[in-house]
């Protein structure tokens, strides 16, 4: 049922690590972040490898509906908020530098990924002072922003917010191209980081799986969600949220621009080729377990588009930080050779640009990050109260004795193609029945953190509430921060 557009572009496959390795960067996950920020820093004259669990671009980065802009919905108004002028200027001149760079980068190298120059907006169906409170909040930080009631929507709105110069391209074929350029191992998971300096990974072989070691002085986390438990607390101090999107095709829809909605009280858009790009629906992992989501967007998106087909149903999962400001430098504090870049906030192409340019300054050029917005270890209690209130809540109610069904709806009674949590002699079990009758039972709590497993029925899959991992009806991993299948 669900299949990405960007799919459609094949990238040549890569080998396995096949022993041990000696690098001076070695660059965890082949998605656009750890593409982007493992080129830049060959580019800079480190010798770098990417070590990639699955295939390149298969993971967040195949999902995305790919604008590359700095306009993040109302986000400018917050910044200044929350942070103050001097930082949020700092967020918004390196996302217009991340613009700009990929423009320059595309040309140089000839990257044929349907890059094109878009306006972006942000508008409202209803009448609110917030955009005109963010359109001065953009000026303020020198952007070149206005408010415009003109757009290519298929509805009327009250008003929107203009971003001019953003661009819009093709994240598979443009990461294909720079692929060529890197030393990348596909299906070579990283298990465990040991220290500063060595990777302990785990490749499969003739069904047997074997581990070796990867010695780098600098080692960089770009695998979306980081691996790491303790260390730096993210576990707390950041979710992964789903989305779900529609390709439309639809020939004569939405001549120009991306459009997001504010606060997202309503659908964003773009148009590539022939089809419009819809996205909407957020919710975390675990939450929509019953509902089809897809079905009521389907219903909404045809009073736009009557003439249009669906071609493509997607998902995509992004790392939401509880003060919606990535995570990009150093892993934790007082640690010099382990830097992580992560928490995109769905705004994953200019933030994983932003991720390369940061990381090559302070990597290459020696720059101090250590008060910037950016800043791994930062904690901004006004602007994460709300969210860490929230995010506790999921993960108490999760990993706590939770109420499960104890024999009520037996095995017997579980319909084909379905899963269900069950209760039998004190163990929680995930119990998924095939269409044949056969029955796959598994440990119910996440391998990760041990939060308890929700059945999504819509897609077929385990997931994680807490922290956004996913396994499939199986019990095979699909996302992380999960390392391993669930447990038989």
């Amino acid at each position: 049922m669900f299949e990405s557009i960007w799919k459609e572009e094949l990238i040549e496959k890569r080998p396995q690590l096949e022993g041990n390795k000696q690098t001076e960067v070695a660059v965890i996950g082949a998605g656009l972040a750890g593409i982007l920020i493992a080129y830049y820093l060959q580019k800079n004259g480190k010798k770098v490898i990417v070590l990639e669990a699955d295939r390149i671009g298969s993971g967040m980065t195949s999902n995305t509906t790919a604008k590359i802009t700095s306009q993040h919905n109302l986000i400018y108004k917050k910044l200044i908020t929350n942070f103050g002028q001097e930082k949020a200027k700092e967020y918004a001149e390196y996302n217009e530098r991340a613009v700009k760079e990929y423009e320059t980068l595309i040309k140089e190298l000839q990257i044929p990924c349907d890059f094109e120059k878009k306006d972006s907006y942000v508008y409202s169906k209803e009448e609110t002072k917030l955009l005109e409170e963010e359109l001065q909040a953009a000026r303020s930080l020198g952007i070149n922003a206005s408010i415009t009631t003109e757009t290519a929507l298929p509805f009327p709105i009250y008003g929107a917010v203009k971003f001019p110069e953003q661009a819009q391209f093709h994240p598979i074929k443009f990461v294909k191209a720079l692929a060529q350029h890197l030393e990348i191992y596909e299906k070579t998971m990283v298990k465990k980081r040991k220290g500063e300096h060595l990777l302990q990974v785990s490749v499969w072989e003739d069904e047997k799986e074997c581990e070796y070691e990867v010695q780098a002085d600098t080692i960089i986390l770009a695998n979306h969600y980081p691996m790491e438990k303790i260390k730096g607390l993210y576990a707390l101090r950041m979710y992964q949220e789903r989305e779900k999107i529609l390709v439309i095709e639809e020939p004569h829809a939405l001549p120009y621009g991306m459009y997001v909605a504010a606060n997202n009280k309503g659908y964003s858009f773009r148009k590539y080729d022939k089809y419009v790009i819809v996205a909407g629906k957020n919710y975390r992992p675990g939450e929509q377990t019953e509902q089809d989501a897809f079905a009521e967007m389907e219903n909404e998106v045809k009073q736009y588009y009557s003439q249009g087909t669906i071609a493509y149903h997607m998902v995509n999962q992004d790392c939401i930080t509880l003060d919606k400001v990535p995570y990009i430098g150093r892993l934790t504090k007082g640690m010099e050779n382990v830097y992580i870049a992560t928490g995109f906030n769905k705004w994953g192409m200019s933030h994983a640009m932003v991720s390369a340019l940061l990381l090559t300054e302070m990597i290459c050029k020696g720059e101090d990050k250590k008060n910037s917005i950016f800043r791994p270890n930062r904690f901004a209690y006004k602007a994460s109260k709300k969210e860490l209130k929230q995010h506790m809540v999921t993960v108490i109610r999760q990993i706590a004795l939770k109420p499960v069904q104890v024999q009520k709806k037996i095995v017997d009674q579980i319909e084909p193609e379905q899963g269900h949590i069950l209760k039998k002699n004190g163990k929680r079990l995930a119990v998924y029945k095939e269409k044949d009758g056969t029955v796959y039972s598994f440990h119910a709590r996440c391998p990760h953190l041990g939060c308890l497993l929700e059945w999504n029925k819509e897609e077929q899959s385990w997931d994680c509430p807490c922290h956004g991992s996913r396994f499939t009806k199986k019990g095979e991993l699909i996302n992380g921060p999960a390392k391993k299948d669930m447990k038989q």
